[in-house]
């Protein structure tokens, strides 16, 4: 009875220690760090306190409103969750480069973030923009999240849930 507690005690911390491993992520990152970036957004926009004009919608029928963001990292999570840096995807994206655009692409199914596109001049990031595709037998989903720091960022989804019609989402917050 004690040996198959401590064998399944044993294997159950196996598992446990292999999915965070596989969630963490690496020390130097090979592609753009999405997640600190957008972390380090969200930290000065806490701190600047912008009014923005936030628009949204879901199919054609939305609503606008002007407010000031309490919670900027929350406002960013979809941009922080798209962070391509997991040590699972290690080599999973192929990089290309042309004039002020480096793109980060992966073809890998289980992998939601299918493109991430990141222009910059110099040092300063001009635009960050993020595919997501999820697919299952249940629905489909498409995300694109487009960001332009200081000016807006933009979330488009469609997701079409089988035996239902396609529906689309959009959240845009443009900043004063």
């Amino acid at each position: 009875m004690k040996k198959s507690k401590f064998f399944f005690l044993g294997i159950l911390a196996i598992f446990a220690c292999n999915s965070k491993s596989n969630e963490k992520k690496l020390a130097i990152s090979p592609y753009f760090d999405v997640k600190s970036f957008f972390e380090k957004e969200a930290a000065k926009l806490n701190q600047q306190k912008p009014t923005i004009v936030k628009w949204v919608a879901k199919d054609d029928l939305g609503e606008k409103k002007k407010l000031k963001i309490k919670d900027w990292k929350k406002e960013l999570k979809s941009f922080i969750d798209a962070d391509i840096n997991k040590g699972s995807w290690q080599n999973e994206f192929n990089k290309t480069t042309t004039n002020e655009v480096t793109t980060y692409t992966s073809a890998n199914d289980k992998i939601p973030v299918k493109k991430l596109m990141v222009a910059k001049q110099g040092d300063s990031v001009i635009y960050v923009r993020i595919m997501v595709t999820t697919t299952n037998f249940l629905y489909t989903s498409k995300d694109t999240l487009n960001y332009y720091p200081g000016k807006f960022y933009e979330l488009k989804k469609t997701q079409k849930i089988t035996l239902f019609s396609q529906t689309s989402y959009q959240i845009k917050g443009v900043f004063n």
